[in-house]
């Protein structure tokens, strides 16, 4: 190894000659920590060759010290990387880019888990592994252990130990980055590389230990039920100093509320936490609970914060409240966090609220993080997260959701310590009145705590409760289930998208998401494929037609009309065969230059409804689209406030439902994109965060939806939840990880409808992937399809498709007025197939092959579980379910047994290839 410090890279080489060469450069906030590196400290322990140095970086938003700690041992090919972070002053979310190694020459990755390889000119995109990573050149192989999850980028040709780098500088929670680097002479011995690689972890691993966290000051210990946690307390400041959760009681030092602020004489931004620099501090035992006041500090006397909580024994529970109470007229607030929720955990599976929610497993083995914000279809569409130890059945989990009926913007994040297995919950309020002085608020809605026993399906019935009795996106439904969505919608079993052809001059390709470059069919294809396939697979059909306006696509909005005189010709033809016709536009967007680049109507009708920061900068965003001379188009961010962009929308949709009479409008990125932190002054809401865009956006929506009259249909991108009641259906294009568990249909089904997978893109082609799409999207209770209409000249896929969207048109009401129960914990001897991940995606996809899940209408009168094998070869399984009985219904198999286990009923059978199974139950649960 060598530490170049004049260019602040690290070297690293392997194999007899060091002929395996590594070169990598750690960034803070885009400056480079070993240009500011002490000479290595050498040391031996335990065996192992050791070298201690740390590192500086400072930026204009803070400074950063890093530890690392590198070790080898004499007979492994190996070597162990450990970094702690000390960030100083440092706002929330800077990136810390960790060991991004330059890599040459690679051919082939690997992977141990799953077991997998693949030329690297075949790998199209960057492309994460859940444990484990290898990359084969001429000089050997070289493989990254005991990180994160790792990840190859084969445009950059970089490859990283943990593809999760942010560090936030507002939790206090600072666990340590861990790898282990292992070479061997080929791929041929990656089990010795992973085997040198747990030798040395489990020997180096004290070393990246931290001290334990401490703090001086009273200690108050707090119990409900299961639950308990200990405040420290001293005469200026608090810490949460301990929590007992999943596993064992642990210590920890974190603020229970940081505050990011500006001074506006200076517009210095800051941030303080409870932790010290408090006038005054005190703890009241006080309403079944506690309160705690921090008030005054060194410049600002009327700056105060108040943090309460209520315990709830009998549920092994406690509600937190949060109030920052600032009275500084030249200091603003600019997000206040809610109480860190820290557990503990030798072995935990974690939920994640990503799309439809997924399980991560065995979180604290590794580092695991994400972020996002909420409300956003693109990374958190729900308000809650869970860990529980799938080895107990017993008070065994631990919830943590925000409770918030408005919907409120926030960040939210999740992260673990592989070395101390601890985890962290964390959630931060956006603040409302942000550039104001004097801005005192409370955080919206409660932080919830609750010890549960089960797994995330029962951490999602906590959430139900709260949504389905406090929540103010929750849609009115009737016995057959959403009445103010038109029933032919909520029964639709399947969909296309396809793109009209580009006859515009000025037209561009259409995007990879959507179609594999070089595929232009003729003018016709666009409604004669969608008439075929609807004869093919004997069902209603939607058809999401992009494309259908003369303006390019993501150019020149929100000018839509009037359409191509191709759509106005067929559109009746579609309809009249069964095909439902529901066009594009963007609900969010306005070109700045908004024809043919030329700035037509945007400074003149639309600027001053776009969202812009304080300084007055328009928030815009680009895409692969381009103006004439070649400059990417600028599209602004419209508020939802703004009443030109209400009209604007009005207009669009009068002209596609009063003048062309289509069936329904897809209104893009509504529910998919981050809600802007607009701060004009001239718009009608407070600046910055608050529920005020969910708010706009319901009532824009309810407008549209008068417009669209009893038997129109509106959708939008992804499924955040505030929006639920404003649209009759998501577009769940992107529910395309694996380890996906259907979350969002407990707590929605019959609600809103929720449709489509993309199989196309790249991933067009790939049956085993198509399959475990639309089996999945069946078992969760979503609408089909939504991939190219051409499906119909794949003979294996149609015929899987045409055997799924069958089996859903005939059970249809059990998706619109019926709910999702627990799925069946099941067993069968077909094992997993891997594949490549979606275009939006970047982990390595394990597509199962048999998959369930369970359906009880609402009436309670049936209720079916539904079991699909997506293999060539027949699958045996094992199904256990809480339930009294079961029987067979229909389907290619049997069901050869059932018995008694406990509580649970075990069904055996098998299923043929590429078939199906449904079961009739008797008192399920």
């Amino acid at each position: 190894m060598l530490l170049d410090r004049e260019t602040g890279a690290v070297q690293l080489a392997f194999g007899p000659g060091g002929e395996f060469r590594l070169r990598a450069a750690d960034l803070f906030d885009g400056t480079r920590l070993f240009l500011a590196a002490q000479a290595p400290h050498g040391f031996a322990e335990n065996g192992l060759a050791c070298a201690r140095f740390t590192a500086r970086a400072e930026t204009v938003r803070g400074s950063c010290e890093a530890e690392y700690i590198v070790c080898a041992r004499e007979g492994l090919n190996a070597v162990f990387i450990s970094t702690r972070l000390r960030p100083c002053g440092v706002q929330p979310e800077l990136p810390f880019d960790w060991l991004r190694f330059e890599t040459e020459g690679v051919h082939t990755l690997h992977a141990l888990t799953p077991r997998w390889s693949s030329p690297v000119a075949e790998v199209q995109i960057p492309t994460s592994f859940k444990k484990d990573m290898m990359l084969e050149s001429a000089a050997g192989c070289l493989g990254f252990f005991h990180g994160g999850e790792p990840v190859f980028d084969p445009k950059e040709k970089t490859a990283r130990p943990d593809m999760w780098f942010e560090t936030t500088g507002l939790t206090g929670y600072q666990p340590p980055h861990t790898a282990v680097l292992a070479w061997g002479e080929s791929a041929a011995a990656c089990g010795d590389m992973a085997r040198a690689a747990q030798a040395l972890y489990e020997a180096a691993l004290p070393l990246a230990r931290a001290a334990a966290p401490g703090f001086e000051g009273g200690r108050h210990r707090f119990e409900s039920g299961s639950l308990a946690f200990t405040i420290a307390e001293n005469g200026h400041g608090a810490a949460l100093a301990g929590m007992r959760a999943v596993g064992p009681e642990e210590s920890f030092c974190l603020p229970l509320i940081e505050l990011c602020l500006r001074e506006l004489s200076t517009g210095r931004a800051f941030s303080v936490n409870s932790l010290s620099g408090w006038n005054e501090v005190r703890l009241f035992r006080e309403n079944a609970g506690g309160r705690l006041t921090l008030s005054g500090r060194e410049g600002w006397p009327e700056l105060a914060v108040e943090v309460e909580f209520t315990l709830f024994p009998e549920q092994a529970r406690v509600e937190w409240a949060s109030h920052v109470l600032n009275a500084e007229q030249e200091l603003t607030v600019l997000s206040a966090s809610y109480p860190p929720a820290p557990w503990a955990a030798r072995n935990a599976d974690c939920f994640v609220p990503a799309h439809c929610g997924f399980v991560a497993r065995d979180v604290t083995g590794i580092h695991f993080y994400r972020d996002g914000i909420y409300p956003r279809g693109w990374r958190f569409t729900m308000g809650y997260f869970a860990a529980y130890d799938p080895a107990e059945s017993r008070d065994n989990g631990f919830y943590c959701g925000v409770h918030d009926p408005a919907g409120s913007y926030r960040t939210m994040n999740v992260e673990t310590d592989p070395v101390a297995r601890t985890g962290l919950f964390f959630a931060r309020s956006n603040a409302p009145g942000a550039g104001r002085g004097g801005n005192a608020f409370s955080l919206p809605g409660r932080l919830v705590w609750q010890a549960f026993s089960g797994d995330w399906y029962d951490a999602t019935l906590l959430y139900k409760e709260f949504v389905h009795t406090r929540a103010q996106w929750l849609p009115a439904v009737g016995p057959e289930g959403r009445e103010d969505t038109p029933q032919w919608a909520k029964e639709l079993p399947v969909w296309v998208m396809d793109w009209m052809p580009n006859t515009n001059p000025l037209a561009e390709p259409i995007p990879t998401s959507l179609r594999k470059n070089g595929q232009e069919p003729p003018m016709e294809y666009w409604y004669e494929e969608p008439l075929k396939l609807q004869r093919a697979l004997e069902v209603p059909l939607g058809y999401h037609v992009y494309n259908w306006h003369w303006i390019p696509f993501n150019n020149d909005y929100p000018h839509y009309l009037p359409a191509k005189q191709e759509f106005v010709q067929n559109l009746r033809r579609l309809q009249k065969n069964q095909v439902r016709v529901m066009p594009y536009i963007n609900a969010r967007l306005w070109d700045t230059h908004d024809r043919a680049g030329e700035d037509w109507q945007f400074t003149a009708r639309a600027r001053p409804g776009a969202t812009k920061d304080a300084a007055g900068k328009l928030f815009t965003e680009k895409y692969e689209s381009h103006e004439p001379d070649g400059s990417l188009c600028e599209l602004a961010a419209m508020c939802p406030s703004s009443a030109v962009w209400k009209a604007q929308m009005a207009g669009v949709l009068q002209g596609l439902f009063g003048t062309l009479g289509v069936d329904g409008v897809y209104m893009d990125q509504i529910a998919a994109a981050a809600p802007y932190l607009c701060e004009d002054p001239d718009h009608v809401h407070l600046p910055g965060g608050g529920s005020w865009w969910a708010e706009q956006y319901n009532l824009l929506m309810r407008r549209s939806r008068q417009i669209r009259g009893r038997e129109g249909f509106l959708t939008t991108e992804d499924n955040a939840e505030v929006y639920a009641k404003a649209m009759d259906g998501f577009l769940s294009w992107r529910w395309t990880l694996d380890h996906l568990v259907p979350a969002f249909p407990v707590l929605y089904a019959g609600y809103v409808v929720m449709f489509g997978r993309t199989t196309n893109g790249l991933k067009k082609g790939d049956e085993v992937f198509l399959k475990y799409e639309t089996a999945e999207q069946l078992v969760f209770g979503g609408q089909l399809g939504w991939l190219n209409a051409d499906v119909a000249e794949r003979p294996r896929e149609l015929a899987f498709l045409k055997k799924m969207a069958q089996l859903r048109w005939r059970y249809t009401p059990f998706f619109y007025k019926g709910e999702a129960l627990r799925p069946a914990a099941l067993e069968t001897d077909r094992p997993a197939k891997v594949t490549t991940p979606m275009y939006f995606d970047s982990q390595l996809f394990e597509a199962k092959q048999v998959l369930t899940g369970t359906w009880r209408l609402w009436d309670g009168t049936r209720t079916v579980l539904f079991l699909i094998n997506c293999d060539t070869r027949p699958a045996a399984f094992t199904a256990r379910l809480r339930a009294g009985g079961a029987r067979l219904a229909e389907g290619e198999g049997e069901l050869t047994g059932t018995r008694r286990a406990g509580r649970e009923l075990v069904a055996q059978g098998s299923i043929g290839p590429e078939g199906y199974l449904v079961l009739e139950l008797e008192n399920a649960e």
